[in-house]
């Protein structure tokens, strides 16, 4: 079964995979936190990864 959200197709599959991508951007934002002291600007990076989820989360919902 498919649903569309905006302009984007989402199907159970594609569910499946968001699933995973949020995940992943999830872990990606908690390593970068905890080494920020090795990235010039932690602070930009984890905010557009948290924009990524946001994004990530809408289509999902």
């Amino acid at each position: 079964m498919s649903e569309t959200k905006g302009e984007y197709m989402v199907n159970g599959q594609d569910h499946i995979l968001l699933n995973d991508l949020k995940e992943q951007a999830t872990k990606l934002k908690n390593k970068i936190s905890n080494n920020s002291k090795k990235i010039n600007n932690p602070v930009l990076v984890t905010s557009t990864i948290s924009n990524l989820e946001f994004f990530i989360e809408n289509l999902r919902d």
